[in-house]
């Protein structure tokens, strides 16, 4: 059992090694800008989310050869890119609003403009810039407030974005601002 036990020693003493090179290790990270494309002007909104993911699909429809369990498909569509990301904001030790100082100006970009009658498309930029820019609409914003301060002060939030891919944006016919 000793004998067995000194083999092992050396290949745990290794990847105990390599445990703490990997997690000493910094990774690189993306910054993600968001710029408002039209309307009226905003400052850009800087995120920096961990992970990100970019999501295509197109839609396909069932022939009418229902007795084969391989049917032929039909194209019915291209559905637009999706890009969509989880944000932590943490204001805690620095005592600040996350809501004024991240979530708000998420929301802007939200928002009905009344000069467009709709919200407005915003351009994604990547950096380092190994992605393409991604132009489009903010279609969701979820954010979820986890610690406040005593005066009720949030000061950590969780935030999923997602956009939709877009050349233009307009208005549909049955637009329910004025």
């Amino acid at each position: 059992m000793k004998q067995r036990f000194l083999r092992v020693l050396p290949v745990l003493f290794v990847c105990s090694i390599a445990a703490v090179v990997l997690a000493d290790k910094k990774t690189a990270s993306v910054v993600i800008k968001l710029v408002r494309l039209e309307g009226k002007a905003e400052p850009e909104v800087m995120l920096n989310p961990e992970e990100f993911t970019i999501n295509k699909s197109v839609g396909w429809k069932k022939g009418s050869d229902v007795a084969n369990d391989a049917p032929t498909l039909e194209f019915t569509a291209s559905e637009p890119e999706e890009l969509s990301c989880e944000l932590m904001f943490d204001g805690f030790e620095t005592r600040e609003n996350v809501y004024t100082k991240n979530v708000q100006p998420l929301e802007n970009l939200l928002a009905v403009d009344p000069g467009l009658k709709r919200p407005p498309m915003v351009s994604v930029t990547f950096a380092p810039a190994a992605l393409p820019q991604f132009r489009g609409v903010i279609s969701s914003l979820n954010t979820k407030y986890t610690m406040f301060l005593a005066d009720g002060t949030p000061v950590r939030a969780t935030v999923n974005v997602k956009l939709k891919k877009a050349s233009s944006a307009s208005v549909g016919s049955k637009n329910p601002c004025p």
